[in-house]
């Protein structure tokens, strides 16, 4: 199964829709279990950089580890090196910590989610693998979380585990560049993550706690070594045909002579100017079709564009 459409009346049905879609389009389970005020999903599947395990947790005002009761009520995503059953999926082996030790899966968050108006599950294994929801709340506003693996470039970085939640920092705008690299962690709208061994570094490279100069950092290191994302560069719409171009979502790497270099993108998405689509639409391009959804809301100013296989 490569794309599905519904609606679901809580959060933990929501992540049951999930589970279902996830197994079909060839993950397997690992646990699903009601815990505490709601549920945990952790699924695994051997991607083309690594094998990729991944967490989601739905939350109600829960005391959790980087969280006190009463701070949030939505779902939370993280991904890890690994998977231990005795763990909850917030503390799971390998998974990105600051530089207190703390679990960051906090940051990969999107609140909400009772009911769903609407979401939309996309899937795919080529050319490497990507997993995404996208959900309408009532109130009119989009979440999004990705789970999956980048494209690399360059085969000498290792890794490629990647994980993003569009809402993540408490403190930050919901209405702004996903992935950008500009005020992380403070003004960016979500929180994106993915597994590298660059440069002798092995680790998960974000954005949370190490920040300098808005430039991404291996999470839990005292020395910034950072890269970033390719931005959307204000790309606007033509006046005459409202066509707006779909730019790909590169990262880069910062060598150590300061220079930035291309090693990887994220497939199977793009970015655009809202403005130029209309939601729950199915656009042709070429041999493939794509959907757009808001960032954040049918007013914000930049889509995320994903590529419906079928």
């Amino acid at each position: 199964m490569s794309y599905a459409t519904g609606t679901a009346d809580t959060r933990e049905t929501l992540l049951d829709l999930f589970k279902t879609f996830a197994i079909a389009s060839g993950w397997s389970l690992d646990r699903y279990e009601l815990r505490n005020t709601g549920a945990i999903l952790d699924i695994h599947k051997a991607g083309v950089t690594e094998t990729l395990y991944a967490h989601l947790r739905s939350v109600y005002f829960e005391d959790l580890p980087g969280l006190s009761a009463g701070d949030f009520a939505g779902i939370t995503v993280s991904m890890s090196e690994s998977y231990d059953s005795s763990k909850d999926a917030t503390n799971q082996p390998g998974a990105p910590l600051n530089l207190t030790n703390a679990s960051q899966w906090y940051n990969a968050r999107i609140s909400g989610f009772t009911p769903v108006s609407k979401y939309w599950f996309f899937s795919s294994s080529s050319p490497t693998e990507f997993l995404a929801m996208v959900v309408l709340l009532p109130g009119g506003t989009y979440r999004h979380i990705i789970i999956g693996e980048v494209e690399k470039y360059d085969a000498t970085v290792l890794g490629g585990a990647f994980f993003y939640a569009s809402e993540g920092w408490a403190g930050g705008g919901l209405d702004t560049l996903p992935f950008y690299a500009a005020g992380f962690p403070w003004s960016n709208p979500g929180a994106s993550y993915v597994h590298l061994n660059a440069d002798e570094r092995d680790g998960w490279w974000g954005p949370g706690w190490v920040s300098s100069g808005g430039e991404l950092s291996l999470i839990g290191a005292t020395v910034s070594h950072p890269f970033t994302c390719g931005a959307l560069a204000y790309n606007s719409v033509n006046q005459f045909s409202n066509a707006s171009a779909l730019v790909q979502a590169n990262l880069f790497l910062k060598a150590q002579t300061g220079l930035w270099a291309i090693f990887s993108r994220i497939p199977n998405l793009r970015y655009s100017r809202r403005s130029a689509f209309l939601v729950d639409t199915v656009y042709p391009l070429g041999a493939d079709n794509w959907m757009a959804f808001p960032l954040y809301s049918v007013n914000s100013n930049y889509a995320l564009v994903y590529k419906k296989v079928t």
